[in-house]
């Protein structure tokens, strides 16, 4: 098998190659070389067992061939070059771990082109206590069993090759192993802000839950609900916000939706006066919630209410609008949209009502506030409402100010033909154990870390998988 490998390294034949056949055919028992012109001259000879004969025209057109006698027949010895081994089988790209220590079986398959026999082995990179890998013996060694640990600290990925040597060439056929447990994440779901006309806008619902176990693989998705589009004096509505969501893709977890904020009332508008309710909210179970606020009432020659609180689960939760407390005389002032932790003031004397305050969380390791209520419009000789924490836009005797993007925060209201504010966007935020953190994400969200945790925050649609 020696000799029949330095044959095939020749990748033509010349003087110094005749006479390496010569000696390795001296080696191997054999007379020498024999240069005849063809195959039948060849075929005139008296070989002995090793003999190698050299044919100058083994087919008629020139081609030269090698052949070593093997008992009562010629074998033809390979002169070009040696391809080496490829992989018929080869590995996956990736393989996900058992995390109850089942073991993962690898049998990777590669053959020579020029028939020489392969030796198969292996190396990783980043092994460390993921797993152990025992190698097969006999005719088995192409078969690598991996063994996971069930050690929660040794979750990670690792990358195994397998090596097939035909003892010239190697061929490699890589994957990477993943050995990731279940583990629990946090979420933060808020819905956007309503938008504002004379009376501000609402703010978005707020929702927070604590400790849900995800599995490894499971998707899990964020829809950003957009915040409510401003109106104007007697022409255009103001809109309520649009709502939040957050699903997996597992069946185990029940959609959480954060509703919008409620519309703010519009001056002199036949329907639109008051202000507008807001959106309903959905969670199966919470660490905190709140549901979305009302809109405020518009400044108005007649007496304006505020929108009702969004509903939580079917149930009242979130906090009201405030009204134009009966001011039905010129000059009018609005009042201020609900935020999520308070309802939205009244507007009295010169002054238009305030926008209800937001809540704090503190999910992202530092306290941020969401969901505050848009301030309501005044006239313009009085004095426009603020917009609550949170986001909450200011009302303005002019255009109302937007709400904060991706804090839920309603739009503040504005006089005469100005346009409210809109809301602002909604968010949702995900934090995961640093060790647990797969990277695997879409939509482009923000990742921060926050001491042993990843905090993944969505600004617009996008998922993370476990």
């Amino acid at each position: 098998m020696t000799r029949a490998r330095d044959f095939a390294s020749l990748s033509s034949i010349g003087s110094s190659q005749i006479n390496t056949l010569i000696s390795l055919s001296a080696s191997g028992g054999g007379s020498g070389v024999t240069v005849v012109a063809d195959i039948t001259a060849r075929d005139a000879l008296s070989p002995s067992n090793g003999d190698i004969v050299y044919v100058t025209d083994a087919n008629g057109s020139s081609v030269p061939a090698a052949y070593m006698r093997s008992g009562s027949t010629w074998e033809e010895i390979y002169l070009g070059p040696n391809e080496g081994p490829s992989f018929t089988t080869a590995l996956n790209a990736s393989y996900t771990l058992a995390t109850d220590g089942s073991a993962t079986v690898l049998t990777p398959v590669a053959t020579d082109n020029d028939g020489f026999p392969i030796t198969y082995s292996f190396d990783t990179t980043g092994l460390g206590n993921i797993a152990s890998i025992a190698q097969g013996t006999g005719g088995n060694t192409n078969r690598f069993t991996i063994t996971p640990s069930t050690n929660t600290a040794h979750a990670g990925t690792f990358t195994f090759r397998a090596i097939a040597n035909d003892g010239v060439n190697v061929a490699t056929s890589t994957a990477s192993l993943t050995l990731q447990f279940a583990y629990t994440l946090d979420y933060l779901v808020v819905g956007g802000g309503g938008g504002a006309s004379s009376g501000g806008g609402g703010g978005g619902a707020v929702l927070y839950r604590t400790g849900v176990s995800t599995s490894a693989g499971t998707v899990w998705t964020a829809t950003i609900g957009a915040g409510g589009s401003g109106g104007a004096y007697n022409t255009t509505n103001a809109t309520v916000g649009s709502s939040s969501t957050f699903a997996s893709d597992d069946g185990s977890f029940a959609t959480v939706t954060a509703g919008g904020g409620g519309y703010g009332g519009s001056t002199d508008n036949s329907s639109q006066f008051h202000g507008g309710n807001g959106a309903a909210s959905t969670i199966a179970s919470a660490t905190s919630a709140i549901g979305s606020g009302g809109g405020g009432g518009a400044g108005d020659g007649r007496t304006t209410n505020g929108g009702t609180g969004g509903t939580l689960n079917g149930s009242a939760s979130g906090y009201a609008g405030g009204g134009n407390g009966g001011n039905t005389g010129s000059p009018y002032y609005a009042a201020g949209g609900a935020g999520a932790g308070a309802a939205g003031s009244n507007a009295t004397g010169s002054y238009g009502g305030a926008g209800g305050t937001g809540v704090s969380n503190s999910i992202t390791g530092s306290a941020v506030t969401y969901g505050g209520g848009g301030g309501g419009a005044s006239h313009l000789s009085g004095t426009p409402g603020s917009g609550g924490s949170g986001g909450g836009g200011n009302g303005v005797n002019g255009t109302g100010q937007a709400g904060t993007a991706n804090t839920g925060g309603g739009g503040g209201g504005s006089v005469s033909s100005n346009v409210g504010g809109a809301g602002g966007s909604g968010v949702v935020i995900i934090r995961v154990p640093t060790a647990s953190y797969t990277g695997t994400t879409t939509g482009s969200p923000t990742v921060t870390t926050d001491g042993s945790y990843k905090v993944i925050t969505f600004t617009s649609n996008g998922t993370y998988t476990a």
